[in-house]
C-alpha cells in the first residue's frame, strides 16, 4: 500500500502535533507500508539534507518514509488552512497513493476529487476555530463524505470525540476512537532517575517535579508556581515553551521571590524523555479554558506513562478514559488547587518502586504505542 500523509504544519513549527505525525508514519512505515510525508515548505528546511538532520535530531533516530515539500500561502499569519489549498492539490494531483491520511477536511475533499480514498483523522469538535461559517461548511462536507465509499475511516482521539461526531451524523461504522500514542522504541531502555539527572547535570539532594509541554495561558502553569510555594523543598523543572513564554515566567517567579522553579525552554522531542526518568513525580496540568479540553488525547500523557514516573494531574474526562485515580495515576479535580496539593503530596510521600508508576507504564506499552495505533488504524482499513 502507498499511503500519502498531507498535512498542513511544517515540520519546524515547534507544534505538538508534528510528533504524532512523524512518529505515526515512522509506524505506518515499519508495518511495512509506503509512506510519503507532504508538509508545508519552510525557510529553514529548505533541502532534504536539512529535513533529514531535523528530523532525525527531532525523534531521536533515522527514517525511512519519504518526506516533500509543497508551497503554503500566508497572509500575516493567516489563511494557514486555506492557503495549503494549491500545493496541496498539486501533490494529491500526481501522487500515486492508494490511501490519503490528512487531518484538514479540506484535504478530505481534495483526495475524493482526485478519487483516492481518505482517513480523516479529527481532534477537534471544531472544524474552524477563528471563523463559525468555515466551521459550518466544512462540517456538512465532512458529514455527507462519511457516507461515501471514499471516506474510509473517520478516526478520532477519544471516545468523547467519538460520540460527538456520531451525533452530528457522521456514519456509526466509520468512526474509530483510538487515542494518541507514545514511541515505544525511545522508552524501550529505560534510564534511572541517578543516571538520567547526571546526563542532565541535575543534584541528587531534592526531589523533582517536572511538567513537560506547552507554557499556554490556558495550560494550569500558574498552579505549577503556586505549588512551588507551597512545597518550597521541592525542585520543579518546567520543560518546553517558546523563549517569549519562558521569560514571561521566569519574571513571573523572579518577582514574587520563588527559587525553586526552572524553565528549560523548547527542547527536541527527544531529549525530553531524559527529563522524564530524572523526575520523581509529573504534573499534567490544563485549565478549562483549553479549547478542546472536551475531547483532547494529550501526548505528554503517554510519554508520562511510558517512562514509569507518579503522574498528578487534572482528571478531566478523557484523561480518565485512559488514567484511573489511585490505581494508575493521581487524578484531581480540575477546580481544586487544594486536592492537587494534597494528591501531589501523596506522590512525593510514594515510593519507588511504585505501584502506580508500574501500572500506568504497563498499560502504555500494552495499548498506546504508535505502532499498536497503526496497527488499529490499518486493520480497520479495508482497501
Amino acid at each position: 500500500m502507498k499511503l500519502l500523509y498531507l498535512h498542513n504544519i511544517p515540520l519546524d513549527s515547534e507544534k505538538a502535533n508534528i510528533t504524532s505525525v512523524l512518529f505515526l508514519c515512522d509506524s505506518f512505515k515499519r508495518l511495512g507500508i509506503d509512506v510519503t510525508l507532504a508538509v508545508p515548505e519552510s525557510n529553514k528546511l529548505s533541502t532534504s539534507e536539512s529535513i533529514t538532520s531535523f528530523v532525525e535530531e527531532y525523534i531521536g533516530r533515522s527514517f525511512s518514509f519519504e518526506i516533500v515539500t509543497y508551497p503554503k500561502i500566508t497572509a500575516f499569519g493567516k489563511l494557514n488552512i486555506l492557503g495549503s489549498y494549491f500545493g496541496a492539490k498539486k501533490i494529491m494531483k500526481y501522487s500515486p497513493a492508494d490511501l490519503c491520511y490528512c487531518r484538514i477536511p479540506m484535504f478530505v475533499c481534495l483526495s475524493v476529487k482526485y478519487g483516492i480514498p481518505v482517513v480523516f483523522e479529527s481532534h477537534n469538535a471544531l472544524l474552524h476555530t477563528k471563523h463559525k461559517l468555515f466551521d459550518k461548511i466544512w462540517r456538512k462536507k465532512l458529514i455527507r463524505y462519511s457516507g461515501s465509499d471514499m471516506l474510509v475511516k473517520f478516526v478520532t482521539i477519544s471516545r468523547a470525540l467519538s460520540d460527538y461526531w456520531t451525533e452530528k451524523g457522521v456514519d456509526t461504522n466509520k468512526i474509530i476512537a483510538l487515542h494518541d500514542g507514545f514511541d515505544s522504541h525511545s522508552f524501550e531502555n529505560s534510564l534511572t532517575q541517578t543516571v538520567a539527572r547526571e546526563k542532565l547535570g541535575l543534584k541528587n539532594d531534592r526531589k523533582i517535579v517536572l511538567y513537560a509541554g506547552s507554557l499556554y495561558p490556558d495550560r494550569g502553569i500558574e498552579d505549577i508556581i503556586k505549588l512551588a510555594e507551597a512545597f518550597p523543598g521541592v525542585e520543579y523543572i518546567v520543560v518546553g515553551g517558546p523563549s517569549n513564554q519562558k521569560i514571561f515566567f521566569e519574571d513571573d517567579v523572579r518577582k514574587k521571590g520563588i527559587k525553586n522553579v526552572v524553565f528549560t525552554g523548547w527542547i527536541p522531542q527527544a531529549q525530553v524523555k531524559n527529563f522524564l526518568y530524572a523526575a520523581d513525580v509529573l504534573l499534567m496540568t490544563w485549565s478549562k479554558k483549553v479549547p478542546t479540553i472536551d475531547y483532547c488525547s494529550p501526548l505528554k500523557m503517554f510519554e508520562y506513562m511510558a517512562s514509569g514516573r507518579i503522574i498528578v494531574g487534572h482528571g478531566f474526562p478523557t484523561i480518565k478514559e485512559v488514567l484511573t485515580d489511585e490505581e494508575s495515576a493521581y487524578l484531581t479535580d480540575p477546580d481544586s488547587f487544594g486536592e492537587l496539593a494534597e494528591k501531589l503530596r501523596k506522590a512525593l510521600n510514594d515510593t519507588y518502586p511504585s505501584k502506580i508508576a508500574e501500572n500506568a507504564q504497563k498499560l502504555a506499552f500494552k495499548n498506546y504505542s504508535w505502532e499498536k495505533r497503526a496497527e488499529e488504524i490499518i486493520k480497520h482499513i479495508n482497501l
